[in-house]
């Protein structure tokens, strides 16, 4: 079959060499910037590129030529999807990632299982079968390859993993505290625009799918068009793109806090008085957020502050407020009707395991340990 390049494949081209340029740039400055988030969006588009690769293909029929390469186009969107919610959420929410964020993973093994018979074929078999849907894109689009799911429904799956995505990172833009949206409002633009470019294409889909009007172009073009809008915004905002998006905005004089320096050592007094006087580790739902505030410092400077004048990070200093307070307690004899669970609730743990090993953590011994050696 004879390799066409049509205006729509040149477009997809033009998507994927931008979109795989501002992924290089990402990854290649990420770890020297202050803000290593842009490890998550440089890999997001890293993954999209490579679904862009896919869709090239088959438009130009080159697809027969790699024909393994069939189909893994929607295991990398299937990838890049999380990775835009999870760069989002760390962004807004200054969390780092754990092995509970595997979870998001679900989407992409139930594509592995659904296409495992299609994926595992031969070269030549999967020659064949290709063969057969590029005579018609439309039917080439339909994911009839898969075992478990009829044609189109891996397409539908992926709109609704598509709207559960775009919902979440909506839900994380929106509880964003003003005052902190107000203190990054070049960050928080550049959020908002990432997350309705990806939801745009969302609508033309749906549409195209009920309609049948332009299916093939419609599930294809808006997302890489999508995707080149969002590399041209990322690089009219250099502080971003590069990593350097800590806002600069002036704080009062006695609270400025400077690398390796207090200024009269009145924002380190501050914290210490907040501890002992309204001792708000004693919340459990206490967030790095509401102790910048407490400071009036923006969350990035309280985060920095905690670890040169602390020696910790936010969630390991207040764990330490909360063990010194239980010692205190429990030493006082305040705690003799109370069992475990009740002494870590008392102290703003969650649960009584996160006591124990933030104890443990701390003291070198459990809090059972610590009080049978009062005794």
């Amino acid at each position: 079959m004879h390799v066409t390049y049509t205006p729509a494949a040149i477009f997809l081209l033009l998507s994927l060499v931008l979109c795989l340029f501002t992924a290089s740039l990402l990854l290649l400055f990420a770890p020297r910037a202050p803000n290593k988030v842009n490890f998550l969006l440089g890999a997001y588009f890293l993954a999209f590129s490579w679904t862009l690769w896919v869709v090239f293909l088959i438009f130009t029929n080159h697809i027969l030529s790699f024909p393994h390469f069939y189909r893994t186009g929607n295991i990398s969107w299937l990838v890049a999807l999380p990775l835009a919610y999870l760069y989002i959420r760390v962004a807004v929410k200054h969390v780092i990632l754990s092995w509970r964020d595997l979870i998001h993973l679900i989407p992409l093994v139930f594509f592995l299982i659904d296409f495992s018979p299609f994926l595992l074929l031969s070269a030549a078999t999967k020659y064949d079968l290709i063969m057969a849907d590029i005579q018609n894109l439309a039917v080439s689009n339909s994911f009839r390859q898969g075992w478990l799911l009829p044609a189109n429904g891996q397409v539908v799956f992926r709109v609704l993993v598509m709207c559960f995505y775009g919902y979440l990172q909506i839900r994380l833009l929106v509880q964003l505290p003003r005052k902190e949206r107000a203190q990054q409002q070049h960050w928080y633009n550049w959020l908002v625009t990432l997350t309705v470019l990806q939801l745009l294409p969302i609508p033309i889909v749906i549409f195209s799918m009920l309609t049948s009007v332009a299916y093939v172009w419609c599930t294809c073009i808006p997302p890489a068009a999508a995707a080149l809008l969002a590399c041209m915004t990322l690089f009219l905002r250099p502080r971003i793109l590069y990593g350097f998006s800590q806002p600069k905005e002036p704080v009062p004089v006695k609270m400025r806090w400077v690398a390796g320096d207090v200024v009269g050592s009145e924002s380190k007094r501050i914290l210490e008085a907040l501890m002992q006087d309204s001792k708000p580790y004693l919340n459990s739902d206490y967030k790095l957020a509401q102790l910048a505030d407490d400071l009036h410092m923006t969350i990035h400077q309280a985060s920095a502050f905690l670890n040169q004048v602390a020696g910790h990070s936010f969630h390991d200093y207040i764990n330490l407020q909360r063990i010194n307070y239980s010692i205190e307690l429990i030493k006082g004899g305040k705690m003799a009707n109370l069992n475990m669970k009740g002494i870590s609730e008392r102290c703003g743990f969650n649960n009584r395991n996160s006591f124990t090993s933030a104890f443990k953590k701390f003291k070198g011994i459990t809090p059972s340990e610590y009080v049978a050696s009062l005794r």
